[in-house]
């Protein structure tokens, strides 16, 4: 509930401005990421020796301000998925934040900068069954239809889950 509450008051932030000259306006990079996201997409994860395959369907938000993302998974266990929302951080030229509920009742929140036209990066903070994580964030752009996310968590110098998930572009026949 707190993690839908908050992804209320970011992505409304714009309303507060309507008596002056409107919403802020996403920056020429953040909307040209975004833009690229929509669309649906073929997900292949990887986590220790675990691999999930899922179906992801990225649609603009009212206003085109954002993007809500679907992922469905299939896992040994069942199937699942992530809902996200992705957009602006609002506090800078090249902030993007991600907030996702999903698999295992975890949910979270990305803060990624934008360091080129191909590269992302950030810090995710995930809460799964009560134990809160913190890792390294990654999405690598390798073409307008394919993008790699990684998440490295490192305790103590040592590296202990790396998640990858391979994007690629579902194309219309």
């Amino acid at each position: 509930m707190v993690a839908v509450v908050v992804v209320a008051v970011v992505f409304s932030a714009g309303v507060s401005y309507a008596q002056e000259d409107g919403p802020p306006q996403v920056p020429d990079n953040v909307q040209k990421i975004l833009k690229n996201l929509v669309g649906k997409w073929s997900v292949k994860s990887t986590v220790d020796d675990m691999i999930l395959t899922a179906t992801m369907v990225a649609k603009w938000g009212p206003g085109k301000q954002y993007v809500i993302a679907n992922e469905s998974f299939d896992t040994p266990h069942g199937k699942g998925g992530n809902h996200m929302l992705t957009g602006w951080d609002g506090l800078s030229d090249d902030g993007i934040v991600m907030y996702r509920i999903g698999i295992g009742g975890s949910h979270g929140i990305m803060r990624g900068k934008i360091v080129s036209d191909t590269l992302i990066e950030g810090e995710n903070e995930t809460v799964t069954r009560g134990e809160k994580y913190t890792d390294q964030a990654r999405f690598v752009k390798l073409s307008p239809d394919k993008f790699v996310y990684t998440s490295t968590k490192t305790i103590e110098g040592k590296t202990v889950v790396t998640w990858k998930s391979e994007y690629t572009r579902i194309k219309k026949k």
